[in-house]
């Protein structure tokens, strides 16, 4: 049998989700540059430095969430287990805070859009 392989050259995850490495969650600028990782479980929010900037997101973490905070209060969620996954955090705004939480559920807590 004779023939040539076809090989496929969609990127495979974004280059594995922007190499953003397990345990943390990370964020980008438009230019999908890393910007800030993050990787310790927190009871309150961290702060974010340069949110302007940030207009993207992973959460290469198996079992915890990641809340996002904007400056208008607002916040949203990366759920736990999708390490592959590049979310839109600039979506709804200016990001200003970031909260890994042990829970493995967003909860009522609406998910950030897919980028």
């Amino acid at each position: 049998m004779s023939g040539a392989a076809v090989t496929a050259t969609a990127a495979p995850a974004e280059a594995a989700a922007l190499s953003c490495p397990y345990p943390y969650t990370c964020l980008y600028d438009t230019n999908k540059a890393m910007m800030h990782r993050y990787q310790v479980v927190t009871s309150t929010f961290q702060p974010v430095s340069d949110g302007v900037d940030v207009v993207y997101g992973v959460n290469s973490r198996n079992d915890d969430v990641v809340f996002i905070r904007y400056t208008t209060g607002l916040v949203r969620c990366m759920p736990a287990g999708t390490p592959n996954t590049i979310y839109d955090v600039g979506y709804y705004g200016i990001t200003n805070g970031i909260r890994i939480d042990s829970s493995s559920s967003c909860g009522t807590t609406i998910k950030l859009p897919v980028a």
